[in-house]
């Protein structure tokens, strides 16, 4: 019954989330200082006398990450050739959409930090935001305007 539900939208859905919620308790909380030493666990891979290691929090950034964004480029891909965004009017709502989320973000730095004293430019945290937002999907329902790609 459980893998039956995890292999929904909706299960995988609350799985995400829960484990968002989770970390944001967990890294605003008094055991703040352990969320950051998991984040700094080093993990490696060892070859004869070859060694390659990263801290955790690598890579996901840097490797999970490219991975997950590959697979995205694929599915747009997909998605443009021959699914749903085929039509070139579909793609008006995602592609203001992505741009938005590019622009906002950097316009609220910029008015934020105008003058001040904040550094002179910023990055944007960006990569957990398409995985959070494509969670969230099978939430808004049927009703949504286009699904992510033959995932969802």
């Amino acid at each position: 019954m459980l893998r039956a539900f995890l292999r929904t939208e909706a299960g995988s859905t609350s799985v995400l989330l829960g484990a968002t919620v989770l970390a944001l308790l967990w890294a605003n909380s008094p055991w703040a200082d352990t969320y950051e030493t998991f984040w700094r666990t080093t993990m490696g891979i060892s070859f004869g006398d070859a060694h390659f290691s990263l801290d955790l929090r690598h890579w996901v950034n840097d490797g999970i990450m490219t991975v997950f964004f590959f697979l995205i480029g694929l599915e747009v891909s997909y998605e443009v050739r021959l699914g749903q965004l085929r039509d070139r009017r579909l793609i008006a709502v995602p592609a203001v959409a992505a741009l938005g989320g590019m622009l906002v973000p950097a316009g609220l730095y910029l008015l934020l930090n105008h003058g001040g004293p904040g550094p002179p430019g910023g990055a944007c945290r960006s990569p957990p935001t398409p995985p959070s937002c494509w969670a969230c999907w099978p939430w808004w329902g049927p009703g949504a305007p286009i699904r992510c790609g033959r995932s969802c």
